[in-house]
């Protein structure tokens, strides 16, 4: 068998391992910034960012004015730096569309699997010192809007005020926490945990033995502790018993 030449800056010479480009510390990734060629290993990314398109960076949740008379050929790439991640906010606005996509680049060496492309993005657009709004949630990398609808949101000026919020799937679900147990929602973490201890039998520890019996398979168990829930179901499956766990952080990741 011959070895894959995989597009990185290492010296290893791994046959056929297809995760390798994903985890190696020097692996190759790219600016996404329009007419910029550079490339290099994550860490040197991140301060490419910052040497060169620091301007470009933008704050996440926060309002700023984008003026479309300046975007390059109808395009803007804006950054936010969150997450150990550049994520990359590209703006396009053309006759018949506005539209907003985002991918990412980790920059972290070894980069964090458990929110990797898991995440909600909240878009609001607003016409600068008006009260007209507009505010759209995605679980997907893209929002498209109709050129004509878009102008409501446009000055004099050709300045529309732009605030995108960006949260991975377990952040996003602390703001409207479930009980598995009983498959009702709260709106806030302190409800959830208040609810349990009132409402349900909990554990606040997994070493030794977790009681159950028979009945209480197709059930979930909470286990509580000082900064992570963890639900314990027990499920029946074709005669076999299923054990399993869920993690939920009780605080930000970020």
């Amino acid at each position: 068998m011959n070895s894959i030449e995989y597009d990185c800056f290492c010296s290893f010479n791994y046959k056929y391992q297809l995760g390798h480009t994903v985890i190696c510390p020097y692996r190759k990734e790219k600016c996404n910034i329009v007419g910029c060629d550079w490339a290099g290993t994550p860490s040197l990314l991140l301060k490419h960012i910052y040497d060169n398109h620091s301007s470009f960076i933008i704050n996440d949740n926060v309002h700023m004015n984008l003026d479309l008379s300046k975007l390059i050929k109808n395009t803007t790439v804006l950054i936010i730096m969150k997450y150990g991640r550049a994520f990359w906010i590209t703006c396009d606005f053309n006759e018949s569309y506005f539209t907003i996509a985002f991918n990412n680049t980790p920059t972290d060496v070894i980069p964090d699997f458990t929110t990797e492309n898991k995440f909600h993005y909240t878009i609001q657009l607003l016409k600068p010192k008006s009260i007209i709004e507009l505010t759209t949630r995605l679980q997907n990398s893209r929002f498209k809007l109709e050129s004509y609808l878009f102008t409501k949101y446009i000055n004099d000026e050709n300045l529309t005020s732009l605030r995108i919020q960006i949260l991975s799937r377990g952040d996003f679900d602390l703001l409207n926490p479930p009980c598995f147990a009983c498959n009702e929602k709260f709106t806030s973490v302190n409800d959830l945990i208040h609810h349990i201890k009132s409402n349900h039998s909990y554990e606040t520890k997994m070493s030794g033995s977790v009681r159950g019996q028979y009945n209480d398979l197709n059930k979930c168990k909470p286990i509580v502790f000082e900064d992570v829930l963890i639900w314990h179901f027990l499920s029946n499956f074709n005669s076999y018993c299923c054990i399993y766990f869920l993690y939920f952080p009780l605080k930000p990741q970020f």
